[in-house]
């Protein structure tokens, strides 16, 4: 960027003496250090004037110094007045990127990239490629219904064909942990698939957001309804619902799915299906127990094909709140043991250190089994745990008996959940 130049601008009733006075002080000695060939002093002097308020006056009365600062479109220059050198201030005006912006060449420029990115929009819905998705026709298994029926029915309020990606995330954290195989059967089948991102879509977006917040006055009248409609489009990736086409609306689906659930007559392999699913359920939600208290305790842990032997053996034999009790109550055992390993001189075996919690669940187990016993006293599941919403439709539409999994082993989840639907017993 330019220099900045200079000019002294009398007034036109001004005197020659008043003239010569103000060219006096405002001459430089050194421009670009903004220094001047007369001191105020000796311009007082030199003028037989008696004080700087008269010199001031003077001056004032006989023009100013106009300073003429190139701006940053390169073309257009800014006017600075300056009535008395105390008025001076170069250094915050040429330092503030605001003060030397040209504010009508930053329009035009700002007009024409929001020109360009609405053709933008229009050359990006010519090249999105559209995934052709095919209707779904293979029939669910069981808990594949169960699943989906779940899934779209999580806002009771509003059903809808998009999955948040919220939603998704919390549906396979908590329904499909350990169980991921019957998402993936819903996906294979083509009843919920994920659309590709469009990447020039949502930078061009996120641009367009960013000047319509800023600079919506800028925006022609003719241009904002496809304003509007260009910042209402998704080009990220969405989780989709695949509804069959014999459906009108998704309640029509949502009604025909949950009487097939309620009609599905089950045969060897959905039993078989059924108890892997709870098995492994309740699996998963031990070892979510045993990381809370590990974590919480401290205490250092192996886990190994021996370490989950004792977990199986745990859900098959006791619910999931004394179980909570017994891996409380041996969380207790290791970490006193831990205490006197650091003290002793085994204390830097890392290899013990890791196995003592494991140690004292399956010891306690062996003591449960010859004595024939469960742990005394269970023990609430804590404040944050987050149940299944697999398990309480079931429980509430199947089972009929509206009870939380947690009172009862999987063994005995099973046989209610047997008890309560039809079986195709000609296989047996």
């Amino acid at each position: 960027m330019e220099k900045e130049t200079f000019k002294i601008l009398a007034k036109n009733d001004c005197e020659e003496l008043e003239k010569s006075i103000l060219r006096d002080y405002w001459q430089f000695s050194d421009i670009s250090k903004r220094k001047f060939t007369y001191t105020a002093k000796e311009i007082l002097i030199k003028y037989d004037i008696k004080s700087n308020e008269k010199l001031n006056k003077i001056l004032k009365k006989s023009g100013e110094l106009v300073c003429e600062k190139l701006l940053d479109c390169g073309k257009c220059y800014k006017k600075f007045t300056i009535p008395l050198r105390s008025d001076m201030d170069f250094d915050r005006w040429f330092k503030n990127d605001k003060t030397l912006t040209c504010i009508d060449c930053k329009n035009v420029l700002i007009k024409k990239e929001i020109i360009e990115l609405l053709d933008d929009f229009d050359k990006i819905y010519k090249e999105m490629v559209k995934v052709e998705i095919k209707e779904p026709t293979q029939s669910l298994s069981y808990l594949e219904s169960i699943f989906l029926y779940v899934l779209l029915t999580n806002d009771a309020d509003k059903y809808s064909l998009e999955i948040t990606q919220s939603v998704w995330n919390t549906f396979k954290e908590v329904e499909a942990n350990g169980v991921e195989y019957i998402v993936k059967g819903l996906i294979d089948k083509g009843y919920i698939y994920k659309t590709n991102e469009c990447i020039l879509g949502t930078k061009a977006q996120s641009r367009l957001r960013t000047l319509n917040w800023s600079y919506s006055d800028l925006i022609e009248d003719s241009s904002k309804d496809k304003v509007r409609l260009y910042l209402r489009e998704n080009f990220k990736s969405q989780i989709l619902f695949n509804m069959p086409k014999k459906y009108k609306k998704i309640e029509d689906w949502v009604e025909d799915l949950f009487i097939t659930i309620k009609n599905y007559v089950l045969d060897l392999s959905d039993l078989k299906q059924l108890e892997k699913f709870v098995l492994n359920k309740r699996l998963k939600e031990v070892y979510a127990l045993v990381g809370m208290i590990s974590e919480k305790r401290k205490i250092p842990l192996k886990k190994n094909n021996a370490f989950e032997h004792d977990l199986v053996r745990m859900t098959k034999k006791y619910d999931l709140k004394h179980i909570y009790s017994l891996l409380l109550y041996q969380a207790n055992m290791a970490a006193s043991k831990l205490y006197d390993l650091s003290i002793s001189s085994e204390g830097n075996s890392n290899l013990i250190k890791e196995n003592i919690y494991a140690l004292k669940i399956a010891s306690y187990l062996d003591k449960l089994e010859k004595d024939n016993e469960k742990p005394k006293y269970p023990r609430l599941l804590p404040e944050n745990w987050t149940y299944s919403e697999v398990e309480l439709f079931v429980s509430a539409h199947i089972i009929g008996n509206y009870e939380k999994w947690e009172n009862f082993t999987t063994n005995e989840i099973l046989a209610l959940w047997s008890d309560a639907v039809e079986i195709n017993m000609d296989n047996y």
